[in-house]
């Protein structure tokens, strides 16, 4: 479903990526890990084309995408969650959840302005989808509430619930379950089972908690220093030496 493919990203002087490359199979849940300042962000940066490499290619769909404004790769159906929360304090829940509309919203400033039939008839549909999504991340009863009520677990399925409700095939989380307690990582961990399996939603992860992506990715890939240093299945990585390496230093 999407290749990346010797992508290279600087900054000045700085190599935040060199010579990446990976591949994200359809239907899969492909973790990305390494530690802090190994690149996991820039990478979705680039992906979604907040950040254009300086070199390689990005193809979703055997399309090349790198290049593209991010809503217009939004469109083509990659969605994304971001470390900082992106939540509206000021708006009832569910309104943040038709948000996550927004990307296919094709309601005219008329139609807006003149509240026309088929406007409504949309936003009620927008709704009843938002609903659909607060069913499914458990928090339906909380659907008028206001988001400055919520937990910061409660606002973290908030915006998964956004990524989810524009139907993607591709939808990059980053750190989802930063500030979790465990019981609602548990409840994070099904929901991205639920998206692979049920929704048919590819996923890329990017997660501190190991726990998370050793029981959901299929394949897992591991940088560091802006590079790749190992991937393959949850089992194989955990052992490599490089990835120990990585993470726990050589000890000299």
């Amino acid at each position: 479903m999407l290749e990346v493919k010797d992508i290279t990203l600087r900054f000045g002087g700085l190599v935040a990526l060199n010579a990446v490359s990976l591949e994200v199979g359809e239907n899969s849940v492909h973790g990305v890990i390494g530690p802090n300042g190994s690149g996991k962000t820039t990478l979705f940066n680039a992906i979604n084309g907040i950040y254009p490499p300086n070199s390689g290619s990005i193809t979703f769909l055997g399309e090349r995408i790198n290049g593209l404004e991010p809503n217009r790769i939004a469109r083509r159906g990659i969605a994304r969650t971001f470390q900082l929360m992106r939540v509206f304090n000021g708006m009832a829940v569910l309104e943040n959840m038709m948000l996550g509309l927004s990307v296919q919203d094709r309601i005219g400033l008329a139609a807006t302005l003149f509240r026309l039939p088929h406007t409504r008839r949309q936003e009620r549909e927008m709704a009843d989808r938002a609903m659909d999504i607060l069913k499914v991340i458990r928090l339906d009863h909380k659907a008028k509430s206001m988001a400055s009520d919520l937990s910061i677990g409660q606002r973290r399925m908030i915006q998964l619930g956004q990524a989810m409700i524009s139907r993607p095939k591709l939808i990059l989380l980053d750190e989802p379950a930063a500030g979790l307690d465990p019981v609602a990582v548990d409840r994070l961990i099904e929901l991205i089972v639920y998206m692979r399996d049920v929704l048919k939603t590819t996923v890329l992860i990017i997660e501190h908690i190991m726990d998370v992506v050793m029981q959901v990715s299929n394949i897992l890939t591991v940088l560091d220093y802006g590079s790749k240093i190992a991937e393959g299945t949850p089992a194989v990585v955990k052992d490599d030496p490089k990835v120990i390496e990585a993470y726990l230093g050589s000890g000299e």
